[in-house]
């Protein structure tokens, strides 16, 4: 869930636990990757917090989100894909992922945990088209452990664990 990062920052500064966001973690890869213009796919309170878009701009990276009418379609397929209904789900979100690419970005960042799921056959035989932000938490977590766990020659004693979030 994306939505309580719209407070991470404040929490990050009010406790000795390392975090790891799933919002910078997304961001710093796509400056990594050196891309200039992406569109987002998430849910509409995410979108509306502009999360994405704020830190991204920082950046200098322009962020294209869905209108109205199509983030509602966003919507209406995240509820098709968790009441079973996959092909609706796809229908309806294929034509939003469509006009975003059309519109130029360079990526579709995919920012819930459903849309990969709905996009699976297209992000298999387009890969460039996509990132998915859980899949960039996930690696970077990863990263975060080895870096961190004990059999690392630069760690000394015990490793505080992160939270992804």
């Amino acid at each position: 869930m994306h939505e309580p990062h719209f407070w991470f920052d404040e929490l990050k500064k009010r406790t000795h636990v390392e975090m790891i966001s799933i919002i910078d973690t997304t961001c710093q890869l796509i400056k990594q990757r050196h891309l200039h213009a992406v569109g987002l796919l998430a849910t509409t309170a995410t979108c509306k917090a502009k999360i994405y878009q704020d830190n991204l701009s920082a950046l200098g990276i322009v962020c294209k989100t869905p209108d109205d009418a199509a983030q509602q379609a966003v919507m209406e397929s995240i509820y098709a894909y968790k009441a079973g209904h996959i092909a609706d789900a796809h229908r309806l979100l294929a034509p939003v992922r469509d006009r975003l690419l059309d519109a130029g970005v360079e990526k579709l960042i995919l920012a819930c945990t459903e849309l990969p799921l709905i996009l699976q056959h297209d992000m298999a035989s387009a890969p460039e088209h996509y990132i998915d932000a859980t899949d960039a938490l996930i690696k970077k977590t990863v990263e975060w452990h080895f870096a961190h766990s004990p059999r690392h020659p630069s760690n000394q004693g015990t490793p505080h664990h992160p939270i992804a979030a």
